[in-house]
């Protein structure tokens, strides 16, 4: 996959944002590294956008829940079948970005450990999540022997947030809904005139939910 798993931005007053792609080894790294550099810009309010970020490595999730929620704090746990199956994960690290309102933008398109971590955030009340409800795929499943030689494989626990939500299936309901913007059709780019286009403000080519989002960090700062 090209491209780094994380990037981040700084708006005005302030208020930054970190963008997450994807959830591999390198994710974890990459976000410490930008949650420095945002620290070192003063940034006092952070949007994390989890938006079409698919399934990948919840332990990767798990790590960059670390570096924001305080040490000892619950971020996720995993319900088995049976109690041996079952698992809690609590932060086991000091965080890097301490202070400051926390937005996190979701959509259909966030899924598996995109889904974990923002879930910590609302389960663990130290974000609101914005946007649409979540794709609902938050698992662990085994591969199982039969009788005939066949092989099957089945859910065998399911995650679930800091207060006990399970994500699974029923996926996550933002705090603050906000639709998703209509798609662009030719017809209404043609009839864009010119000049408005060239005159387009900062705010104007901010994508739209974040513009949100940072009107609420502003909100509630």
């Amino acid at each position: 996959i090209d491209g780094p798993p994380a990037r981040s931005e700084i708006y005005a007053e302030k208020i930054g944002r970190l963008r997450i792609s994807r959830f591999d080894p390198h994710t974890a790294p990459r976000d410490a590294d930008c949650l420095r550099n945002l620290n070192t810009a003063g940034v006092n309010g952070l949007i994390i956008d989890l938006r079409d970020c698919p399934a990948g490595d919840v332990a990767a999730a798990v790590s960059v829940a670390e570096l924001i929620f305080p040490k000892g704090a619950l971020i996720t746990s995993l319900r088995g079948r049976t109690e041996e199956g079952s698992k809690e994960f609590k932060s086991q690290a000091k965080p890097i970005f301490e202070k400051g309102p926390i937005v996190v933008l979701i959509n259909g398109g966030t899924s598996g450990a995109a889904e974990v971590l923002a879930g910590a955030f609302q389960g663990g009340k130290r974000g609101i999540l914005m946007g649409q409800k979540s794709f609902g795929c938050a698992f662990e499943e085994g591969t199982f022997n039969l009788s005939d030689g066949s092989k099957i494989k089945m859910i065998t626990a399911v995650y679930e947030t800091p207060d006990g939500q399970e994500i699974q299936d029923d996926g996550l309901d933002p705090d603050v809904e906000v639709p998703p913007p209509p798609l662009p059709t030719e017809a209404s780019e043609e009839q864009k005139p010119e000049k408005k286009k060239a005159k387009e403000t900062e705010e104007e080519k901010i994508d739209p939910m974040v513009q949100r989002a940072i009107d609420l960090i502003k909100g509630i700062r």
